[in-house]
Parts: structure tokens; C-alpha cells; sequence
């Protein structure tokens, strides 16, 4: 444990809390645009609730993610969930089809549930255990 800088980690909690804000928008953001998603990709409304379940089952696999981030270190877990976010995003933004935003939605969650365990751990390995909760 380290006790880093309160500048350098409240700027970093700040960039931390400011992606987990991305990725909560990328991962909510069909509920309420359903109907418009369906019209705009030319399908159901069935078939957009599905794209959202894809996106929620992946929240399963974060069990399994989460011991990764020991191994192959906390930030880069982090870089490659973010990176997952912004390629599935950029493919859905720039490639309006049914496919594509299935997997971008894929990739947001699964993107999710690798950043979030890394971002926790990444942040208890810098607080020291007295500090934590302040």
C-alpha cells in the first residue's frame, strides 16, 4: 500500500470516477431510447430488449475478470475495459447496423466488468487501510 500525493490521487479518483461515468451512460442508455433504437436500426423492439440483456449478462462475468486484474496489473485492466468502451462505441456511432450495435453494447458491458473491479482494487493498493472511507 501506498500513500500517493492527495493532488495525484484526487485527480486520478476524479479520471476513475469520470469513466465509470461513461460507462454507466454507454451501458443505460437503451432503456429510455428503446422505441427510437428499434426504429432507427430497423428492428423490434424485442430485438433492442435483447441487445440490453447481452449487455447485462456480461455483468456475470466480472467473477471471472476480476482475478485478472491481479495478474496482469490494475491499470492496464482499466486501459483495456476503457479501450473496449471506446471501440464499441465509435464502431455503433460510426456503423448504425443491428450486428454492430449488439456487439458494441457487448463490449461496453464486458468493458464495465473488466474496469471496475481493476478501478477498486487500483484504488484500495493506494490508500492506506487507515485512510480508506475518508
Amino acid at each position: 500500500m501506498t500513500d500517493d500525493a492527495p493532488s495525484a490521487l484526487t485527480s486520478s479518483i476524479g479520471g476513475i470516477t469520470f469513466s465509470k461515468w461513461l460507462f454507466n451512460m454507454a451501458r443505460r442508455f437503451p432503456y429510455p431510447f428503446a422505441p427510437a433504437l428499434s426504429r432507427g436500426l430497423g428492428v423490434s423492439l424485442t430485438a433492442v430488449t435483447s441487445l440490453i440483456a447481452i449487455n447485462q449478462v456480461t455483468s456475470l462475468l466480472g467473477i471471472l475478470i476480476g482475478p485478472l486484474s491481479d495478474q496482469w496489473g490494475y491499470r492496464r485492466m482499466m486501459l483495456v475495459g476503457i479501450g473496449m468502451l471506446a471501440f464499441g462505441m465509435l464502431a455503433a456511432g460510426l456503423f448504425p447496423f443491428y450486428i454492430v450495435v449488439l456487439v458494441a453494447l457487448l463490449l461496453a458491458g464486458l468493458g464495465k466488468s473488466i474496469f471496475d473491479p481493476a478501478a477498486q482494487a487500483w484504488a484500495g493498493s493506494r490508500v492506506t487501510y487507515r485512510r480508506r472511507a475518508w
